[in-house]
């Protein structure tokens, strides 16, 4: 897709956090319920401003984790600036756009049957 690495991995990075940190602020909120926060009671701003203080552990939880990874990084010898390497540098030849246009030959097919074929194959009521 010819995306700069620097971009790509950050992306996926944070795209990898999110569950992390929705993980750990569930297992945050379960564990100060189980001491005895009420988070059902009030109206909706006072049910909001409960959730306020578990924003801290939170926090602290997000800044340890993303020490670690900077760690990891560097542990590793990353650096966004440097050229990227591969130890193999693959290379699309004939059979590989051969098989291409096959699967998209066969992908076309499908949904042709699936969509445009009255032949008993669709279910009727189904998309």
């Amino acid at each position: 897709m010819r995306c700069p690495y620097p971009i790509a991995f950050a992306l996926s990075t944070a795209l990898r956090l999110v569950p992390t940190f929705a993980g750990a602020g569930a297992t945050i909120i379960q564990a100060q319920v189980s001491r005895g926060l009420d988070l059902e009671s009030g109206n909706i701003f006072s049910r909001a401003g409960k959730f306020i203080p578990q924003a801290i552990p939170l926090f602290i939880y997000a800044i340890r984790h993303t020490n670690l990874l900077a760690m990891a990084l560097e542990s590793k010898g990353f650096d966004p600036k440097s050229k990227r390497t591969l130890y193999y540098e693959p290379h699309m030849c004939g059979l590989d756009y051969t098989v291409l246009v096959f699967l998209i030959l066969i992908l076309v097919l499908f949904l042709y049957l699936r969509l445009g074929c009255h032949l008993g194959v669709i279910i009727p009521g189904r998309l």
